[in-house]
């Protein structure tokens, strides 16, 4: 059975795998995202796109300790992930032993009596009923109409159940609204963009990566512990914890050398050195110095975005950068 949980099904006698019960507390709209939207960088997107996490559904219904299982994912990963969902005010799944909220029992919902205490109650404590005074409150009252003054007449008469509205109103509303999370307007979910398919297409034996042609025909063995698709002719791959360049060939073009690194994109590639982000060419030059805590791929209109400082910005490929 392995790790998995099941529970017994007794008249057939076949395990049933248990179902995910969390629903995460989030809008719609906001869960049906894809992935592509956060412009994670290359290596933690395709590390999710690898395990199926094609949503922000799949990421929130996981706790972070979950996304350790995912392969060549780690600490690094989990951060970058976790500081795009808060910019959408999502979270991962709570852990099982979280605390839980308090509730002010003053505020709590009471039990509703149920018919037979009702009765026990009222057989405890009578209340005192003053008969005779009734009795002569009736007589007094019987036959007899109150007549209409004209000052009633120009009185406004209540109109039914607008009284019981404006007591909803001043009820605080605790519902989710997306509108509180985009004050600015609607949220639109970012489309998926679709990726060019290159002739070299990864796949994996005994636990290592190499490369195969359209035809299945293997053209670089597998021996790397993590490749990327190839982008401008160089592809990014991992081994012994670093990252280096191979072309179409097979040939080590940049050195093993980069604790972190993503495919290059319209000439440049974000790479990481000692904990800090920088851009290099396919001849590996460092075009932008390693001054960023993360960066994304450059876009056809050449810019991508960049974190310096705890903030966000947009960074130009001659090095010309504003937050956000």
């Amino acid at each position: 059975m392995g790790n998995y949980n099941y529970k017994r099904n007794k008249k057939h006698g076949k395990p049933k795998p248990r179902t995910e019960t969390y629903n995460p507390p989030y809008d719609a709209g906001v869960l049906a995202m894809s992935i592509e939207g956060l412009n994670l960088s290359p290596h933690t997107l395709t590390a999710l796109k690898n395990a199926r996490l094609l949503t922000i559904k799949d990421l929130v219904v996981r706790t972070s300790s979950d996304m350790y299982k995912i392969q060549n994912f780690g600490k690094k990963n989990l951060i970058e992930v976790q500081s795009k969902l808060s910019i959408l005010g999502v979270d991962f799944k709570p852990a099982p032993n979280s605390p839980k909220p308090e509730v002010n029992e003053s505020t709590a919902p009471q039990p509703t009596p149920s018919k037979n205490q009702q009765k026990n109650e009222k057989g405890k404590n009578p209340q005192p009923q003053n008969t005779t005074k009734d009795k002569t409150q009736k007589q007094e009252g019987h036959g007899k109409q109150k007549k209409e003054t004209p000052e009633d007449k120009n009185q406004p008469k209540p109109e039914k159940g607008k009284e019981h509205k404006a007591q909803q109103k001043q009820t605080k509303d605790n519902s989710y609204d997306s509108k509180r999370l985009f004050p600015k307007g609607p949220f639109v979910p970012t489309p998926p963009i679709p990726e060019k398919k290159d002739s070299f297409i990864k796949f994996q034996r005994a636990g290592k990566w190499g490369f195969k042609d359209e035809k299945g025909k293997e053209v670089i063995p597998p021996i790397y512990d993590e490749v990327f698709a190839f982008k401008d002719n160089y592809a990014c791959v991992e081994k012994n914890g670093l990252f280096g360049y191979i072309s179409r060939t097979n040939e080590l073009v940049i050195p093993y050398k980069y604790t972190c690194a993503s495919s290059f994109s319209y000439g440049l590639a974000c790479v990481s050195f000692e904990d800090k982000c920088g851009y290099i060419d396919v001849e590996d030059n460092v075009i932008i110095p390693f001054i960023y805590d993360a960066g994304t791929a450059f876009d056809e209109d050449g810019t991508a975005r960049a974190k310096k400082e705890g903030r966000w910005g947009i960074l130009s490929k001659d090095g010309a950068f504003s937050f956000i």
